[in-house]
């Protein structure tokens, strides 16, 4: 499988208000929740990307930094990458 992982900064964002906005960022993309894990500030999520399963999961990090990723099998770096921007451009709108 595929996995591209792109990442973003939210400064003055805690783990948390990460955490939220991602759980409202990635339905928003077109990704469905399957887990949260709460402990971790990561939110994993399935959806299509061309057709494809896909998986992708959002990640807080410390010092606002946000992990995104995104994988699915016989898909292209840049649908992946496509996928992610999405997703990054769900959370700013979330953030702020």
């Amino acid at each position: 499988m595929a996995n591209i992982t792109e990442t973003m900064m939210a400064p003055g964002k805690s783990n948390s208000d990460i955490f939220e906005a991602a759980k409202v960022a990635l339905p928003k993309a077109g990704f469905e929740i399957w887990k949260l894990r709460d402990i971790a500030w990561m939110v994993l999520a399935k959806g299509k990307v061309n057709d494809v399963d896909a998986d992708a999961n959002v990640m807080a990090r410390p010092g606002g930094s946000v992990a995104i990723t995104v994988g699915a099998e016989g898909v292209s770096e840049a649908d992946l990458r496509a996928a992610a921007q999405k997703i990054i451009a769900a959370l700013k709108e979330k953030i702020g």
